[in-house]
């Protein structure tokens, strides 16, 4: 590239309004001191069908707006399973939630889910 060709650039750069970008609009999860969504009706996770051995255990953070869940992050806490089998049942969680959680507040909801397989 020319270096009067680089100079103009660098002119039109500099003469051009600094752009402001907006902040992120994804939704976020509530953090840990927000208030607890309370729920009415939480039935419990039918046991999802799986090819695995041992005990599987992942907790679940849900981000209640309106009586339902919206945002759901799982963590596993134990280590060893297949990632497809623990998709399987991130899966199974997600939509179990999602779909039968009713809440009477926003906010912030955790819970727990252990089976063991056999």
């Amino acid at each position: 590239m020319k270096s009067h060709t680089i100079r103009g650039l660098l002119a039109l750069a500099t003469s051009l309004p600094m752009m402001a970008f907006a902040q992120s609009t994804a939704p976020q999860m509530p953090g840990p001191d927000a208030p607890q969504a309370q729920c009415s009706r939480q039935p419990e996770l039918a046991k999802p069908e799986l090819d695995y051995r041992g005990v599987i255990h992942v907790q679940a953070t849900m981000k209640v707006e309106r009586g339902r869940v919206v945002m759901i992050e799982l963590r596993s806490m134990t280590g060893g399973v297949q990632r497809r089998e623990l998709r399987k049942f991130n899966l199974a969680i997600d939509m179990h939630v999602r779909d039968r959680y009713l809440c009477e507040t926003d906010g912030r909801l955790q819970k727990d889910f252990k089976f063991t397989y056999e």
